[in-house]
């Protein structure tokens, strides 16, 4: 099969080749998809594509399956899928890696540029040959109507019973239901805690817990985790809730360094937008053809 011919024009039961490229930002590895070269036709054919190249065992392996295709109103429309082959919103680092393939390869042609995702509009900014400013949009309250600021008359933190003992934690929705606890000098809590929080809250879906420990005003440590994957490399959106919360709680400015598990991203709250932005380094790690059989 020649390259001129790598479409995703396929069935389920036809086989498929295609090209991809994979990288990462902070540790969070994306598979990239350019839908301009090789036009997508029906999304259940995205979903199976994402179901086998993301698995690190039998695929490429990857967070999630990044579609680059043009847009309804802006050239540039940017989809990301999980693993699961769910379409989700867009987090900090699937941009910033999508972003700076787009600007690479002439999708895009100025520093600063807006893409349309499942969110709406998201504005990302080129700031060097890998670096790459990107907007993961407005923190929300959990029932997800309203937009997080610190003027709302409002307490944020909640709390919950562990072991007979109460823990505070800030919730918010950035992508998806967050939990964010803060943990102080003590080390970074072992996995049957977490199971208990996770049993406690009944989770279902896409929650995620936060557990951040401050360093200083301007930098904090994150470790983050994905109900049903466990301890995770970290996201943008990771990262933007902890910072909401730490500055909520007192202890940042709206300016940080945030240290995840695999990198560091920072991480700006605007104060007069409200909204949160994340900057990183997009890496290549390897390009190559997968090939689905039937």
């Amino acid at each position: 099969m020649s390259a001129d011919v790598l479409f995703l024009e396929y069935t389920l039961k036809t086989n498929m080749e295609t090209e991809f490229l994979k990288l990462q930002s902070a540790g969070s590895d994306y598979i990239i998809y350019d839908a301009f070269k090789s036009p997508l036709k029906r999304d259940a054919d995205v979903t199976v594509l994402a179901k086998k190249i993301c698995n690190r065992h039998f695929g490429v392996g990857g967070k999630g399956l990044v579609i680059l295709q043009p847009g309804e109103k802006l050239s540039l429309r940017i989809r990301n899928f999980q693993p699961t082959g769910q379409e989700v919103l867009s987090n900090g680092a699937s941009l910033i890696c999508a972003a700076r393939y787009a600007y690479d390869t002439g999708l895009v042609n100025e520093d600063s540029f807006s893409v349309e995702t499942m969110d709406g509009l998201l504005l990302c900014e080129v700031m060097d040959s890998s670096s790459i400013r990107a907007e993961i949009g407005y923190p929300r309250t959990t029932d997800g109507e309203r937009i997080i600021t610190e003027s709302l008359d409002r307490k944020f933190t909640e709390s919950i019973l562990i072991d007979n003992r109460e823990y505070s934690f800030t919730p918010c929705i950035i992508d998806s239901y967050r939990m964010v606890m803060f943990v102080g000098e003590n080390e970074f809590p072992a996995q049957g805690f977490v199971r208990k929080i996770e049993q406690q809250m009944r989770f279902q879906g896409q929650e995620s817990i936060d557990f951040v420990k401050v360093v200083a005003r301007d930098e904090i440590i994150v470790r983050s985790w994905e109900h049903k994957t466990g301890e995770t490399s970290g996201c943008g959106a990771g990262a933007g809730a902890a910072v909401v919360a730490s500055v909520l709680s007192g202890f940042v400015e709206r300016e940080v360094v945030v240290h995840l598990k695999t990198g560091d991203l920072f991480v700006e709250w605007d104060q007069t937008s409200g909204k949160l932005f994340c900057t990183g380094m997009a890496e290549y790690v390897f390009s190559g053809r997968y090939y689905i059989e039937d």
